[in-house]
C-alpha cells in the first residue's frame, strides 16, 4: 500500500489543479430575456443622466450626451459582452476612475443589473 501521506498530497494536488482550472474571469450570463436598449436601458439613462445640465444633447459642451444609442456606445465606451471594461458601467457602478454617476443619486441595484446584463448580452441596439 502507498504511503498515506503521499496519497493525501496527490489527492490534494489533483483537487487544487481542478479548482484552478475552474477559475475564470469570464462572466457567464444566464439565459435571461434579452435586455432592450430602447425599452430598458435608455429610460434609465434619460431618467438619471439626461438632465438639462448633465448628459443630454442640450447640455454644455464639456459633457457628452447619453440620449441615444450612438452616443451611449461612443461616449460610454461600451465593450459589448464585457461590462466590467465598459466605462458606462464602471461609472454608474462606482468602479471607474471618476466618482460614481450620477453623483447626487446612485442608480438602484436593479438599474445597475439591467445595464450590466445589456452590455453582457452584446449591447445591442434593440
Amino acid at each position: 500500500m502507498k504511503n498515506p501521506k503521499n496519497l493525501f498530497v496527490s489527492v490534494f494536488l489533483i483537487c487544487f489543479m481542478l479548482f484552478l482550472d475552474s477559475c475564470t474571469h469570464n462572466i457567464n450570463v444566464p439565459d435571461l430575456p434579452a435586455v432592450s436598449f430602447s425599452k430598458d436601458v435608455l429610460p434609465i439613462l434619460i431618467g438619471n443622466c439626461d438632465q438639462a445640465t448633465c448628459h443630454s444633447s442640450s447640455a454644455s459642451a464639456e459633457l457628452f450626451p447619453l440620449d441615444n444609442y450612438q452616443d451611449v456606445m461612443q461616449y460610454g465606451e461600451i465593450t459589448p459582452h464585457d461590462a466590467l471594461s465598459s466605462n458606462l458601467y464602471k461609472s454608474v457602478s462606482g468602479r471607474g476612475l471618476v466618482s460614481q454617476m450620477p453623483p447626487d443619486k446612485p442608480l438602484t441595484e436593479a438599474d445597475l443589473q439591467t445595464i450590466f446584463l445589456w452590455i453582457q448580452q452584446g449591447a445591442k441596439n434593440n
